[in-house]
């Protein structure tokens, strides 16, 4: 049994179907609280997210002459989310490094030899969209409904698509726990108590956004989204758990990452065989602001050289 979804291509438009949270700070905040944030409108193909290489897309199997989405595939940064109260210094953090990724996948339409990616709001395969300080499935696209191409989710497909998000969710939250002053039950209070904030935080002018402490908090946010052990180690548990349920559908991987999407790098070990019956093994790649060194050569602004 098959579940049908419509492929996703390049002008596809995805929208937040509920509202997510985000951190926010303004002066004379001294740390950066949750608040409730709202995901803008975006379109599969987002020009950051391509010209670093986040977007996935088959660029020989087209539909309606353009690219579909594999599986993997993320917008990537640069998504202008908004909070509320709107005017927040946190926007240096949070725009930068934004994202919202397919989660669901057919495993066995590949095209240009990766899964299909899925995403609909109808059956509901939802995006991971980020937030802070935990990503949640708030995003669907609305256009694909559109599209005549479809393709065929297995049961465990579609078990494999909700365990990640599942997984992904429970990582972040006890991540989110390592180093936060004031322990569990604080924290819990603090995310109950989102709502309750707004309208109650002072608003700034832009210009002094960034002074004192607010910038020092911000500044120190931006040069760990670089690299800190906490981070490595979350994405180690993410990429074991992330193998685990890639073999549910018999193409077991695993995939850790370092950094972040303008430098950083990935390491990889697929189990699966390729077309031709060869086993695709060890991976790895290295990119810095779109240029991308690794096992499948160099790719810079989204395309092979």
């Amino acid at each position: 049994m098959s579940v049908p979804c419509p492929v996703n291509v390049i002008w596809d438009l995805t929208s937040p179907i509920l509202p997510c949270s985000h951190m926010y700070i303004v002066p004379p905040m001294p740390s950066p609280t949750p608040t409730v944030a709202i995901e803008m409108l975006a379109t599969q193909m987002w020009t950051a997210g391509y010209v670093l290489n986040k977007n996935k897309w088959a660029k020989t199997v087209k539909h309606k002459g353009v690219f579909i989405a594999q599986e993997g595939h993320d917008l990537g940064p640069l998504i202008p989310d908004v909070t509320i109260p709107f005017v927040n210094a946190w926007y240096a953090v949070m725009w930068p490094f934004s994202s919202r990724k397919i989660m669901f996948s057919a495993s066995k339409v590949k095209m240009d030899k990766a899964a299909t990616g899925c995403a609909s709001v109808w059956p509901p395969f939802v995006m991971l969209t980020c937030g802070e300080p935990i990503s949640l499935p708030v995003t669907a696209p609305l256009t694909n409904m559109l599209n005549s191409v479809y393709v065929g989710m297995t049961m465990m497909d579609i078990l494999a698509g909700v365990l990640s998000i599942l997984t992904s969710m429970a990582i972040d939250f006890i991540f989110s726990l390592i180093g936060y002053k004031g322990g569990a039950k604080k924290y819990g209070r603090e995310l109950r108590n989102i709502f309750k904030r707004i309208g109650r935080l002072p608003v700034h002018r832009a210009g002094s956004l960034f002074g004192g402490r607010v910038g020092q908090k911000v500044s120190k946010a931006i040069i760990e989204k670089f690299f800190t052990p906490k981070d490595l180690v979350k994405n180690l548990v993410s990429g074991v758990t992330g193998f685990g349920i890639s073999s549910l559908t018999g193409d077991p991987k695993f995939s850790m990452g370092v950094g972040n999407p303008w430098l950083g790098g990935e390491f990889s070990y697929d189990m699966g065989s390729d077309e031709g019956g060869h086993r695709k093994g060890l991976g790895g790649e290295f990119h810095v602001l779109g240029t991308q060194v690794g096992n499948d050569g160099v790719q810079q602004w989204g395309s092979k050289l």
